[in-house]
Order: C-alpha cells, then structure tokens, then sequence
C-alpha cells in the first residue's frame, strides 16, 4: 500500500504477469491506495500509485434460525412473537420489513393478524386447519429471504369425544369443585383449565384416576 503495509488478504499481487486478483468481502468496502514499484537489475526503481476503490453492493438478508412448527386448538387465543434476531442483515445501515402470509400467496386467514413491527401473529383460532405460514424479511433494495413453519389447529374435543368409558366429569353443573375420573392414568397427564378466549388459566397435574379441580 502506499504507506509501506502489505496489501489486504483478500488482494494478491503476481509479481511476474503484474496481476492483481482477489474477492473483496462487505468489510472490504472503501478505498485502497496501491503503490506499484518497478525495480531494475541495478536496483533503480520507479513508482505508481493508483486508487483501488471497491463499491458496495447490497447483499440479501440471511435467516439465523428456523421457526418451529406449533399446534394449538381451536377456539385458542394464539400469540407467537419471533426471535429477535431471526434475520438479519450485513449491511451498514439497512433495514428489514416483514410481512406474513400462506405459502400459496394468499392472505393470512382472518382469524390471525401479523404485526410487522413487533414480528408478532396473535388471534383466536376458528376452526380445525392446517397452515403453511412464510414470514419473509425484505431489505430496503428489495432483497429478502424467508422462512415458514407449519401451524396445526386441531379440533377442540368436549367431554363426549372421549366416551364415557375414559373420562367422567361431574357434578354438571358445579359451583366451583369438579371432579374428573378416568381409566387410564400416568404421571405425565395434565388438567388444563381455559377461558372464552382460549388463554390456559390452571394446569393441574393429575395424580390418580379421580382428581379434584376447584373453580371457585
């Protein structure tokens, strides 16, 4: 370089054709002062210097991590905010835009809203479906990438889907205190208690094939 330094990594000089090659990477952007020095065989030499500039071009945002596939039931209030940092962008000064819809183009179903600016999906499920959800982030010159995951809403069941024979409730209706017999138990199964709007409000562990729930 012009002040006596060797030139950057990603620049070569072959000495013998007098080619410079080599790939510049986005940290590389600027301006370069290159000295060119011919020496003879008596050690007489004579010197150029000329301004290597390498230009910035966009480059596309990149994904940094994958959205897990979720389920939820209908009639279930759904909230999924997105990592922070789930896309992001090397060039100075750029911005990411994210919007949100089916893999086929088409809108989001009316039940669930996007909002851009908090990377956030909320809403209540409506019905039993499965959907294929792209969120994509697009730079200011229109470069973008993106990212889906699968979003299952699965059939609520009442009490009559699982047959009398597996799961009795009573007394109903209840004042407060519920009882749930089943005939099947493990130490993994668990009451869950949610409102109008879907929103889990108690988890109980069940510990035997009669358990007690007080709603009071």
């Amino acid at each position: 370089l012009s002040d006596g330094s060797l030139l950057p990594a990603w620049l070569a000089f072959n000495s013998s054709n007098g080619e410079f090659l080599g790939t510049p990477a986005n940290e590389n952007v600027g301006t370069l002062s290159v000295r060119v020095t011919a020496t003879d065989i008596s050690g007489e030499t004579v010197s150029d210097i000329f301004e290597l500039e390498v230009m910035n071009v966009n480059d596309a945002p990149v994904l940094n991590s994958n959205i897990p596939d979720q389920q939820i039931d209908e009639n279930q209030y759904y909230e999924y905010l997105l990592e922070q940092n789930i896309f992001s962008d090397i060039d100075f000064g750029d911005e990411l835009s994210l919007s949100a819809n089916l893999s086929d183009g088409s809108a989001l179903p009316v039940w669930l809203n996007f909002n851009p600016l908090e990377g956030k999906l909320f809403g209540t499920a409506t019905n039993e479906e499965m959907l294929t959800i792209v969120i994509t982030a697009t730079d200011k010159s229109g470069a973008s990438v993106y990212d889906d995951y699968l979003l299952t809403v699965n059939k609520a069941l009442g009490i009559e889907d699982f047959g009398s024979a597996k799961v009795n409730v009573f007394p109903n209706p209840t004042k407060g205190l519920l009882f749930i017999e089943t005939s099947t138990f493990t130490n993994k199964m668990k009451l869950f208690v949610r409102d109008h709007r879907g929103r889990t409000v108690k988890i109980q562990n069940v510990n035997g094939n009669k358990s007690e729930l007080q709603l009071s």
